[in-house]
């Protein structure tokens, strides 16, 4: 039994339509799968054992225990995985490849005040539709998530991170970089900080490239912006003349 996401908000209520956005970027081609691909709890890390994909979880009717800490781990977009026919449950964010490296590292984010035994685990994609349009990640996905989140997809996570949040969460935000241009990774993270500014926060690499303890736990650091030049006053000529 898959919980109820009627109370998750659609990118329609805060722009277009995720088929209209992507027809707008002129770029000739449409999402493989346009579903909306819904932000999942999947339970205690602890429980997530040896399991191939998310069906323990899809199957049971669990839900956040309100008392105990939970981390949200948010990347960018569902890619074909998310959406695949073979897997009765879906859509479902992090299936395939990059679910496998979450189930058997998700421990090493547990806070080390946190009962690990206890820590939950919730899945978001940044924009939850399929920015990558099922071709590889290099050829749409970033034109794609921008158009996104600048046609309401930014503040759609916004409200979908606010809905999930409780103070003393962990929000994670383990967004891929991008191929070119702001690293996507930091719009995300500028919307978090904006929203959740007091938040615990980590900032990792994206689940599928988890393949070691060390690759899992690696942070990584928003630029420090360019410090702006102040205009010194004016200067006049010694001999008098025209100010320099």
């Amino acid at each position: 039994m898959i919980t109820s996401t009627a109370l998750q908000p659609t990118i329609e209520a805060n722009g277009l339509a995720f088929d209209d956005i992507v027809r707008n970027t002129g770029l000739g081609a449409m999402p493989a799968d346009a579903r909306f691909c819904p932000d999942r709890y999947v339970g205690r890390i602890g429980h997530f054992g040896d399991q191939k994909d998310w069906n323990f979880i899809a199957s049971s009717s669990q839900e956040r225990d309100p008392a105990l800490p939970v981390i949200l781990l948010v990347m960018e977009s569902p890619h074909k995985d998310e959406f695949s026919s073979k897997l009765w449950y879906t859509p479902w964010p992090a299936n395939g490849p990059t679910g496998r490296q979450i189930r058997r590292h998700a421990h090493l984010l547990v806070p080390s005040d946190w009962v690990k035994d206890s820590a939950q685990l919730k899945l978001l994609n940044a924009v939850p539709y399929q920015c990558s349009l099922g071709s590889t990640p290099s050829k749409y996905r970033d034109s794609v998530f921008r158009a996104a989140w600048a046609a309401g997809g930014a503040a759609f996570f916004q409200e979908r991170l606010l809905l999930s949040y409780r103070p003393g969460d962990l929000v994670v935000n383990a967004c891929t970089k991008g191929r070119s241009g702001r690293p996507l990774r930091e719009d995300v993270e500028s919307a978090i900080a904006a929203v959740l500014p007091g938040a615990r926060r980590l900032r990792l690499a994206h689940p599928f490239s988890w393949m070691t303890a060390e690759k899992t736990t690696v942070s990584w650091a928003v630029p420090e912006p360019t410090p702006q030049r102040t205009p010194g006053p004016v200067l006049a000529s010694p001999q008098g003349g025209e100010p320099r």
